[in-house]
Order: C-alpha cells, then structure tokens, then sequence
C-alpha cells in the first residue's frame, strides 16, 4: 500500500512539475507577442512557488530551482548562460529562505515576501560583483524598481492564499 502511495505521488509531482516547466518555456513566447516583458510576470519564481504549494517538498523546489533557467536557457536561448546561473542560484536561495522563515514559524505571507526580497538582493548582489570582475557585461543593474515591487508583492499575496485555500 505504501508503495502505490508513493507511485501516485510521484506520477503526481512529476505531472505537476512538467505543467510548470512547460509554462516557463511557453512564457517567453507569449509575452514576446504581447509585447511585454516575462522578467515582470517572473514565470520560474511562480511556477516555482506554485510547485512549494501544490507538491509541498524541498527537494523538488531545489531541482526546479536549478533546473529552469538552465533548461530555460538550452530549450528557448534565454537568459544567456551566465544569468541562468545567477538564477539557479537566486531561486536556490529563496527556496532556503522560505522554508528556514517557515520552520522559524513566519507568517506565510512575511516569508514569502522576505525570502524574495533577500534573495533578489543576492542576486543583484552576485551581478554587480561579476560586473565589477568585468565578467559580466556593463549594462543596468536593477531594472525597474516599482515593477518588480508589485510582482513580489503580488506572488506573496497568491501564495498567502493560496496556502489558505489548500489548508482547507
């Protein structure tokens, strides 16, 4: 029986999972004929955190954290290879934020806001000291500020109720 439970979930997280790389990899296309940008939507954060909800294991989080810029990157050619490392490492550092606030008892909501936060600032953080290694090419640093405030605001927001409605 516990065998068949674990098939199940499984075949259940793997679906999940392809649900959600497929939507990284189909994102750029359909923001590109709008003619808008994909870094504001940030499809691997939400898909990332869709997976933290619906799947609800670290592991998974680590793999899809690394996984989707880097295959991002093999499968549509964006981002270059350099940001999709920086990237990994990004979502890396905020699935291990969000689960070290979440077992210090934070608020679901703080924790997803902050583990954001700190882990954006790593990367820019990282971007800025390859830039200064002249590894990275010049170009702007931080992109737009209120844009990328409101996307964070708003996965934080998803998430908060969307933990409220799974907990039901």
């Amino acid at each position: 029986m516990n065998q068949v439970l674990q098939k199940v979930d499984i075949v259940r997280i793997v679906f999940i999972d392809t649900i959600l790389v497929s939507f990284v990899l189909i994102m750029p296309i359909v923001v590109h004929t709008l003619g808008i940008s994909a870094r504001f939507i940030e499809p691997m954060r939400l898909s990332l955190f869709t997976s933290v909800l619906l799947v609800s294991d670290r592991k998974n989080a680590y793999v899809l954290a690394i996984i989707l810029p880097i295959l991002s990157m093999c499968v549509i050619g964006m981002p270059v290879w350099y940001k999709a490392v920086l990237m990994s490492v990004e979502l890396c550092a905020n699935v291990f934020l969000y689960y070290r606030m979440c077992r210090w008892r934070v608020n679901t909501f703080l924790a997803v806001l902050i583990s954001i936060i700190a882990s954006k600032a790593l990367y820019y953080f990282l971007k800025y000291i390859l830039i200064k290694m002249a590894f990275f090419p010049q170009g702007a640093l931080i992109g737009n500020v209120v844009p990328q405030l409101i996307v964070t605001l708003s996965i934080a927001v998803f998430f908060y109720i969307g933990v409220k409605i799974v907990k039901r």
